[in-house]
């Protein structure tokens, strides 16, 4: 079945839709406050300047982060779905660190895949593939390997600016990218453009490790194949919490006081903050805030009392706006009256 592909928006597009996020966000709101946030590494760097462009500082308690396979055993789904790439209708990365690790492990050139097929062995790259077909073998580079994704029918859907990462980690833009930049804005396109009924979907997630997988990622796969795609879930990296001792600086300042505002935004980075922090050992004033209902849903269960929740799962301008609105309720503007 055919697939047709939403066009990304452009630079401009984007830069005009994230002043609208923050234009009801006060400066002077936010101005000097300390805001912590438990982003992951990749998406930290986007949230940390955001804070300090509306006059916040960062204070960065990464709590969980993802990790490349080691052992070839863990590759085993990887390597089977990617030998078969062509079968696929659409394969989607869920973050850059999918897009990451299929890089690492089929483009780069130290990283052959050794693979067996009938009577035939030999090391096989990203060097040749096409809807319907295998592989073809033979000892590829980057650049050939790229070329070959370029010229690939097998449509490639990322979510927000991953689309740049895709770009410049496998030299080819998305077929699509969803305004929305969520898993949900990604199942109303695909459904919205009919290229879930009849199409068979490639989904590369991390495994999570440790803690309780996402229901967004269980409720992201129930609506694909609701839709009429036949859905196969690839590991290609795993997510796993961070050592305590490399955020215990970070968490001191929370606890004691020194900080204003805990942004968590996944629900795992508040699991595993939970699994640190005692939530009855936060200071009440500090503010509690959740990307979207899936990291507040992990707070929550988590036993903390957020009070701040965005409506969008990707959108840290839209986060900050809600936070912005929510210290402005805690301490409203006075006015200056000058006397007659």
């Amino acid at each position: 079945m055919g697939f047709v592909g939403l066009a990304i928006p452009t630079s401009r597009a984007m830069r005009l839709r994230r002043s609208v996020d923050m234009s009801n966000l006060s400066f002077s709101t936010l101005n000097g406050k300390r805001v912590a946030f438990t982003t992951q590494p990749g998406y930290a760097t986007r949230f940390s300047a955001l804070i300090t462009e509306v006059g916040a500082r960062p204070v960065w308690c990464p709590t969980v982060q993802t990790k490349h396979f080691i052992r070839d055993e863990d590759f085993s789904d990887l390597d089977r779905a990617v030998l078969l790439l062509g079968e696929y209708d659409i394969v989607i990365f869920t973050s850059r660190d999918s897009i990451d690790a299929f890089y690492q492990r089929y483009v780069r050139r130290d990283k052959k895949l050794s693979l067996t097929d009938g009577n035939q062995t030999g090391s096989v790259l990203l060097f040749s593939f096409g809807p319907r077909s295998l592989l073809k073998w033979g000892d590829g580079d980057p650049e050939t390997a790229q070329l070959a994704l370029l010229n690939s029918k097998v449509k490639l859907a990322v979510i927000g600016r991953d689309a740049y990462v895709l770009k410049r980690i496998l030299g080819r833009s998305p077929d699509i990218a969803p305004i929305d930049p969520s898993l949900p804005g990604l199942v109303h396109h695909l459904s919205g453009t009919s290229s879930l009924i009849g199409n068979r979907i490639l989904c590369l997630i991390p495994k999570v490790t440790g803690l309780t997988e996402p229901q967004s990622l269980r409720d992201f796969a129930m609506a694909l194949e609701h839709g009429g795609a036949s859905v196969e879930i690839v590991n290609a990296c795993k997510t796993v919490a961070t050592k305590p001792e490399d955020t215990e600086l970070e968490r001191r300042q929370i606890v004691s006081g020194n900080v204003d505002v805990l942004a968590m935004t996944s629900s795992e980075e508040a699991e595993a903050f939970g699994k640190l922090v005692n939530p009855d050992d936060l200071p009440a004033k500090l503010i509690l805030a959740a990307l979207g209902p899936d990291a507040e849903f992990g707070a929550r269960c988590a036993g903390f009392d957020v009070t701040v929740v965005s409506s969008y799962y990707s959108q840290f301008e839209g986060l900050m706006q809600r936070i912005g609105m929510e210290m402005e309720k805690k301490n409203p503007p006075t006015s200056l009256i000058l006397p007659e």
